[in-house]
């Protein structure tokens, strides 16, 4: 909340402070173009803020990106790549197979 002298109460610590981007984030969706919590505050619940668990991020240890890495080598190099599809999606001339044509 924004008071009419320039300053800015913090949703989170409830403290007043100077409304300006010294004391808070930027965020284009605010009224004041400031967002609802202090930087300070801001950062400590960054802090106390657990990591969210993903695929991206579960198990980055060494030996989880080794494996995830040898495990797409093996991909890889078992990829059979066909440059034109197999017989039986031609048409007879070789040309592609068009519904309802008949000759």
């Amino acid at each position: 909340m924004k008071s009419s002298n320039g300053e800015k109460v913090c949703s989170s610590c409830k403290r007043l402070k100077p409304a300006t981007r010294e004391y808070f984030y930027a965020s284009a969706s605010q009224h004041d173009r400031l967002q609802a919590r202090c930087i300070e505050c801001d950062k400590e619940r960054a802090r106390n803020t657990p990591p969210r668990l993903s695929a991206g991020n579960v198990g980055n240890d060494a030996s989880a990106i080794f494996a995830r890495s040898v495990e797409h080598a093996r991909r890889v190099a078992a990829h059979v790549h066909r440059a034109t599809p197999p017989d039986r999606y031609r048409g007879v001339s070789g040309g592609p197979l068009l519904a309802g044509y008949v000759r």
